[in-house]
């Protein structure tokens, strides 16, 4: 007890000291300031954050004086129209223009006279560790709230914790049921975030925020008002993260890049990168793993040509790529999904309309499918017991968080056979993580 106590005066004494230092109420003035600024930045976001209801309760923020809001796909579903509720201008009916549900952003638009206060989406590299974020929503579709709190890390891929690849951003800034589709700014007021409080596939622990980056956001609204959905990009490459031994055996202190393990033929990087090149940058970005890597491809637009590093046999190349257009998970042909899948699990699988669910086509007696007793005309219903595959929109989000299990990880699966009628359960572990990028 006496050192607690002793603990409170010290600190009350340093302050009393540099308060002192600072001629006297400076560092009063200085915390009063901040309060002001605080106050001020909140008071904006309240004509900028509007709800957004029909089945679902939700929220969202105006990017436009002309009346374009950006929120969640979960939060709009399936319908054309949803009701808008701003906190000075009533009611108004929004037509949902575009959704996406890859990355779960949704264009709403609203018929304004061009005076509406919007919200300016920040540049990619805006957000940083250790940045103050306000993070703002309506609650159950009622008053406007703001919680105040800090970025702290990228989230990591998790099939059952979050992102798939976006390398969303983890804030201490709590979110409530009704926050999804609001927004997180900063001290500038600029849009850092999309908040998830609820997503398909998705849980959130409490406590903490997961926040859609600045990046993924000026993307999907800047393909939505061109293009009217998401224009996706990729390299045509498999990759997975950088094996310790690989690294050793190219000299010690190499622990950053992602090791190519193959090239998608008639791809633009055919011919360009090869197998077992160790892939370190992109761009201007740095690649130390696999989520790096997502990242800068997903911000990224087809046909971008986009300056790659690789080490290969002992030397430093430089190549020139061409980016395809397509996430390899949605591109038309399913060759793209069995031969990930079926390389890291040893199955592959297509989408049957009748069925509403993917059914097994083939599996390799020496995979982890197998094992996990999967056969050929086993139907896959859901995973992670509750996400259900109805959608070939769904299944793409399936193959995703497949190709993003860490090594030794399962996912727990809801088949049934011709044989049984009664649905039963399977963990498919993944013995190694790869992903095609």
């Amino acid at each position: 007890m006496k050192g607690i106590c002793g603990g409170v005066f010290a600190i009350i004494a340093l302050i009393a000291f540099v308060d002192s230092a600072y001629g006297g109420g400076g560092l009063t003035d200085s915390v009063r300031l901040l309060q002001a600024h605080d106050k001020a930045l909140i008071r904006e976001a309240t004509d900028k954050v509007v709800v957004v209801y029909n089945e679902q309760m939700g929220s969202g923020v105006v990017v436009s004086s002309a009346g374009d809001i950006l929120t969640n796909a979960h939060v709009v579903g399936e319908h054309p129209f949803v009701r808008i509720r701003f906190s000075d201008r009533g009611e108004m009916l929004g037509m949902v223009v575009a959704r996406d549900e890859v990355s779960d952003i949704a264009l709403v638009r609203v018929n304004a006279s061009g005076d509406l206060p919007f919200m300016t989406i920040a540049d990619n590299d805006a957000l940083e560790q250790g940045d103050t974020v306000y993070l703002c929503g309506h609650p159950f579709g009622e008053e406007f709230v703001c919680m105040k709190g800090i970025v702290s890390k990228r989230w990591t891929t998790s099939p059952n914790l979050g992102s798939e690849f976006y390398g969303e951003w983890i804030s201490d800034a709590p979110v409530f049921p009704g926050f999804s589709g609001g927004a997180a700014f900063n001290l500038q007021g600029e849009l850092v975030g999309l908040p998830h409080a609820r997503a398909p596939g998705r849980i959130v622990p409490a406590g903490i925020s997961i926040l859609i980056p600045p990046g993924l956001i000026k993307k999907a609204y800047r393909d939505f008002a061109q293009h009217g959905s998401v224009h996706w990009a990729h390299l045509g490459i498999q990759v997975q993260d950088m094996p310790q031994a690989v690294a050793m055996r190219h000299g010690v202190g190499l622990f950053h890049g992602v090791l190519v393990r193959s090239v998608l033929p008639e791809e633009h990087a055919d011919g360009l990168l090869e197998e077992n090149d160790i892939l370190t940058h992109f761009g201007h970005a740095r690649i130390r793993r696999i989520d790096d890597l997502k990242r800068a491809v997903r911000v990224s637009d087809p046909g971008d040509v986009v300056d790659v590093t690789v080490l290969r046999n002992g030397q430093i190349i430089a190549v020139s790529v061409e980016l395809g257009e397509g996430t390899l998970a949605v591109l038309d042909s399913d060759a793209s999904v069995g031969l990930n899948v079926h390389d890291v699990y040893g199955f592959t699988f297509h989408f049957d309309d009748g069925l509403n669910a993917c059914v097994v086509d083939s599996v390799d007696e020496h995979g982890s499918a197998y094992h996990a007793g999967l056969q050929p005309g086993v139907v896959i219903k859901a995973y992670d017991s509750t996400v259900r595959l109805t959608s070939r929109a769904r299944v793409a989000l399936f193959w995703r968080v497949l190709s993003s299990l860490d090594d030794g990880d399962g996912l727990r699966l809801r088949v049934s056979t011709s044989g049984k009628k009664i649905p039963f359960e399977t963990m498919l572990y993944n013995p190694t993580r790869r992903m095609w990028l």
